[in-house]
C-alpha cells in the first residue's frame, strides 16, 4: 500500500478536487491535510469520501493551534511572522508522518502525477532540483537545527513530491531535540535563519543522505506548466515529464477562474480568524 500526505489549502481546492482522481486507486490511501472549509468542499460539493482528512486543528494540538504558534514566533522569532503559515504547512507534513507511523510520499496540493503508475516507483528514491540553487538560509537552519553543518554536496531536495521514511524522520527530530533541548516543531520556528529560512525536504534529504541508502534522480522542471492551471484544459506533456505542477500565481482560466479569486479572500478571512 502506497500512503500519500497532501496539504491543500483553499486556494488549490477546485484544481485538487478535479485532478485527484488519478490517485482512486487500491493501492493507494491519499490523506489530505486541509483546514474545515476546504475538507467541507471536497466532501461535499466534490463527494470526495474516498480520502482521508486529517484537520491542521487536531496535528496543532499539541503546540496549542495556531494562535499559539503565532504568539510563541512573535516572541521567538518574529522574522518569520509574515511567512508563519508556510512554516506550519511544513510543520503539519512532519506531523502527519507521524502520526500515521508510516513511510510516505508526499505531493504537494498542487502537483498530480502525469500517469498513476509513476506513483509506485516513488518509495526509494530522493528527487534533485536542478532548475534551481541551493537556497542558503535553509543550510544555515540545518545547522542550527543539528549542531553542525550538513551539507556535504549541492544536492538541493526541494520538489514538489518527496518520499520521507517513518523510522529515518523520527530519529532526525529525536536528534534535533537532543540538540537543541526543545520540542522539534519549536526548535523550527525558534532557529530559522530568515523570513524563508527552512525546508522541510531539504532539512530531511541532508539528514537521509548520510545513510547513503537511496536513489537520486534529476526531477523534471515542472513549473514550466504551470500556466496550465485550469483543470478543464487536456495536458500533453513530454514523456520525460512524470509531474505537473499547476502554480498558483499563474493566470486563472476559465470557470475556475472565475471561482479562484472569491476562495481565496474567504481562505484568507478563515486563516486571520483561526489566528485570534
Amino acid at each position: 500500500m502506497i500512503t500519500i500526505i497532501t496539504p491543500v489549502s483553499i486556494k488549490d481546492v477546485f484544481t485538487y478536487a478535479l485532478c485527484s482522481k488519478i490517485y482512486k486507486h487500491s493501492n493507494i490511501e491519499v490523506n489530505v491535510i486541509c483546514g474545515f472549509f476546504t475538507e467541507f468542499i471536497l466532501k461535499n460539493i466534490f463527494l470526495m469520501n474516498w480520502v482521508n482528512y486529517y484537520s491542521e486543528n487536531e496535528l496543532l494540538k499539541s503546540f496549542g493551534g495556531r494562535n499559539s504558534i503565532h504568539c510563541f514566533v512573535s516572541k521567538n522569532n518574529p522574522k518569520i511572522n509574515k511567512k508563519l503559515n508556510w512554516y506550519i504547512q511544513q510543520i503539519l507534513k512532519y506531523s502527519l508522518v507521524l502520526k500515521l507511523r508510516k513511510d510516505a510520499i508526499i505531493i504537494d496540493g498542487d502537483t498530480f502525477p502525469v500517469c498513476i503508475c509513476d506513483i509506485f516507483n516513488l518509495s526509494n528514491i530522493r528527487f534533485l532540483n536542478r532548475y534551481s540553487p541551493i537556497h542558503n538560509p535553509y543550510e544555515e537552519t540545518i545547522s542550527n537545527l543539528f549542531g553542525r553543518k550538513l551539507n556535504l554536496n549541492d544536492n538541493n531536495y526541494v520538489c514538489e513530491v518527496f518520499s520521507i521514511k517513518f523510522i529515518q524522520l523520527e530519529k532526525m527530530l529525536s536528534e534535533i531535540e537532543t540538540n537543541t533541548r526543545m520540542p522539534w516543531n519549536k526548535a523550527i520556528l525558534s532557529l530559522s535563519s530568515d523570513l524563508i529560512g527552512f525546508s522541510e525536504y531539504q532539512t530531511y534529504g541532508r539528514y537521509e543522505e548520510l545513510s547513503n541508502h537511496i536513489r537520486y534522480e534529476a526531477f523534471p522542471t515542472l513549473r514550466t506548466y504551470g500556466n496550465l492551471r485550469t483543470p478543464f484544459q487536456k495536458i500533453i506533456v513530454d514523456e520525460n515529464i512524470k509531474f505537473i505542477t499547476i502554480e498558483s500565481y499563474h493566470k486563472v482560466k476559465g470557470l475556475h477562474g472565475c471561482l479562484y479569486l472569491p476562495l481565496q479572500i474567504i481562505g484568507k478571512i478563515f486563516y486571520k480568524l483561526m489566528l485570534k
